[in-house]
C-alpha cells in the first residue's frame, strides 16, 4: 500500500498505482541499498531511464533525490542513462541551487556522426549550471521557444478579453 503525504487517510494499493510509480520503486530501493552500502562497497548504482513513465514534476523530484545522494558523504556513484530533458534540467537546477558541486556531474552526450559511428562527448557544467563542452545545439530551446510564443500570444490578446 502507498500512503500519500497530503492525505494520509488515502491509501493506494500498489497494483492500482501508475506504471511510473511501480517502475520507480526498484530505483528508490536500489538507491536506499546503495546509501546503506548493502550493495557492497564502494556502491555504484547504474539505472537506465529512471524517469520512465513519470510525470515531469516527479522526474524533477527524483532528480533532486538522486543529486542529494550523489552529493552526500555516502560515496555512492550514480550512473544514469536518460533521454529526459526534465532530468537534465533538474540536475542543472540542483547545481544552480548549490546542492551539488558541478565537479561531481559529468554528462556524456552520445550522437552519431555522418559516417554512422557513434561517439560520446563529455559535457561538464560551470557554477551557474551552464554546460561546458560539446553540448548539442538546440537542446532546451523548445522550452524557451514555447515560453516566448506564449508571452507573444498573451500580448496579442486585446485588453478586456
Amino acid at each position: 500500500m502507498l500512503r500519500t503525504k497530503r492525505r494520509a487517510q488515502l491509501d493506494v494499493d500498489l497494483c492500482d498505482a501508475g506504471g511510473g510509480i511501480t517502475q520507480l520503486l526498484p530505483v528508490l530501493t536500489g538507491l536506499a541499498l546503495a546509501v546503506r552500502w548493502k550493495l557492497g562497497g564502494p556502491p555504484i548504482l547504474a539505472v537506465e531511464e529512471p524517469e520512465s513513465h513519470l510525470h515531469p514534476r516527479l522526474q524533477r523530484a527524483l532528480t533532486a533525490r538522486l543529486c542529494s545522494v550523489a552529493a552526500s558523504d555516502q560515496a555512492v556513484r550514480l550512473v544514469l542513462e536518460t533521454h529526459s530533458e526534465q532530468v537534465l534540467l533538474g540536475v542543472k537546477l540542483e547545481i544552480a541551487r548549490g546542492r551539488i558541486d558541478p565537479e561531481d556531474v559529468l554528462v556524456y552526450w552520445v550522437h552519431q556522426l555522418e559516417s554512422g559511428e557513434s561517439i560520446a562527448e563529455p559535457v561538464r557544467f560551470d557554477r551557474e549550471a551552464q554546460p561546458i563542452g560539446s553540448w548539442p545545439p538546440g537542446f532546451f530551446d523548445d522550452h524557451v521557444e514555447v515560453a516566448r510564443e506564449i508571452l507573444e500570444a498573451r500580448q496579442a490578446i486585446p485588453a478586456g478579453r
